[in-house]
């Protein structure tokens, strides 16, 4: 169990980076963000999660 946990863990880990790495507009996005964050208007986990907020339908596919 705890392999098969691992395993599940680790596949959607890797969906998730490439889903959300090669989705132009997810990457277009975070180039927008990066003078908040170079400002320090903006933390990266308040980026990260801003991230996942708008990327909800990208991340929840069911296509391999």
């Amino acid at each position: 169990r705890a392999r098969l946990r691992e395993r599940v863990m680790d596949a959607t880990e890797q969906k998730v980076r490439t889903r959300l790495w090669a989705d132009g507009a997810t990457r277009a996005w975070l180039d927008e963000q990066l003078a908040a964050l170079e400002g320090g208007g903006r933390t990266p986990f308040s980026v990260a999660d801003a991230l996942l907020a708008r990327s909800a339908d990208l991340l929840t596919r069911t296509d391999s």
